[in-house]
């Protein structure tokens, strides 16, 4: 690398700006990449200002929806450049939900368990609806539990998508976690 070139680059905390506005920040500055890790309302105005200003976005926002999503895809083909939306950066998470779709290919019952502070706005989270998306690409929907069974609380069965039950538990002092709990005749698998 050259040395001068870096330093002719590197500003010191003093001399960072802060804009208020996306659009003079990158009219301004030209950016290579937006991070976001906002609210789905801005997460996606900012995504679609950025793409509109040839910057590539990389968004950890939860909550977009999935015409949100095709509306995004559609700007990233007519500009010609990539995004990434993703529930989760986590290895371990990541890992998680691909061994979900995959253990779904043996277990057709399963309940999604995820935690989360109590000032998380969304729920379930990105990360509880993106496993059970991936978990419904490879299981036939189907009802869980007794066909006669009455909910005497409602909700108390946690949300239902595709059969699939998803539980959100908010408190303080919490951090994000999440279990997949997968059910079949004298086995579990967790």
């Amino acid at each position: 690398y050259n040395r001068e070139k870096l330093s002719d680059v590197m500003i010191s905390s003093s001399e960072a700006v802060i804009y208020t506005d996306i659009t003079e920040c990158f009219s301004e500055t030209a950016p290579d990449v937006l991070i976001d890790l906002t609210t789905p309302e801005i997460g996606k105005l900012h995504t679609k200002i950025a793409l509109e200003h040839g910057v590539r976005p990389v968004v950890g926002t939860t909550g977009f929806s999935e015409s949100d999503l095709n509306e995004l895809m559609e700007l990233t083909d007519e500009k010609g450049i990539g995004a990434i939306i993703a529930p989760n950066f986590a290895l371990g998470a990541v890992l998680m939900m691909k061994f979900s779709q995959m253990a779904a290919n043996y277990f057709t019952d399963v309940e999604i368990i995820e935690q989360h502070h109590d000032q998380k706005l969304d729920e379930p989270s990105g990360t509880a609806l993106k496993t059970a998306e991936m978990i419904s690409a490879v299981r036939e929907a189907k009802m869980q539990g007794h066909p006669d069974e009455k909910e005497i609380l409602p909700g108390a069965r946690g949300a239902d998508q595709n059969g699939i039950r998803l539980h959100s538990v908010r408190l303080p002092g919490l951090i994000a976690h999440q279990e997949v709990m997968f059910g079949g005749d004298g086995q579990t698998l967790k």
